[in-house]
């Protein structure tokens, strides 16, 4: 399975990502033009003035609306050598994800221009 570097390299010449649809039910799914990240853990969006947002809190069912028409720009590992916790960088601050290191995956990104789905740990 691809590791973080290989979505790092597969992703820079593909972005920025338009978000055109979200669904939260209870999987934190991002929906662009060919393209879907979905969230099935812990996850936080932050802003520069702080948290917006998170997985199981009480605002998330209607904050994450808010997430339409944003553009992922970018991401960001913290240890390289573990996908589990990422940051998908948006125009409107970050999504960040932490694992909870049980193995089960807590994200994936599927692009149609890509051979492979990458999953994170």
């Amino acid at each position: 399975m691809p590791g973080a570097a290989s979505l790092v390299v597969a992703l820079r010449p593909l972005l920025p990502l338009q978000i055109r649809a979200v669904e939260n039910d209870p999987t934190l799914v991002e929906i662009g033009d060919r393209w879907s990240l979905a969230l099935n853990g812990n996850w936080t969006w932050r802003r520069d003035s702080g948290v917006v947002t998170s997985w199981g809190h009480p605002s998330a069912e209607d904050a994450v609306w808010d997430l339409c028409g944003s553009k992922v720009i970018g991401i960001y590992f913290p240890d390289p050598a573990f996908d589990g916790d990422c940051s998908f960088r948006l125009t409107t601050g970050s999504l960040d994800i932490t694992s909870d290191r049980s193995g089960w995956e807590t994200w994936t990104f599927h692009h149609d221009d890509l051979d492979v789905v990458f999953v994170g740990h």
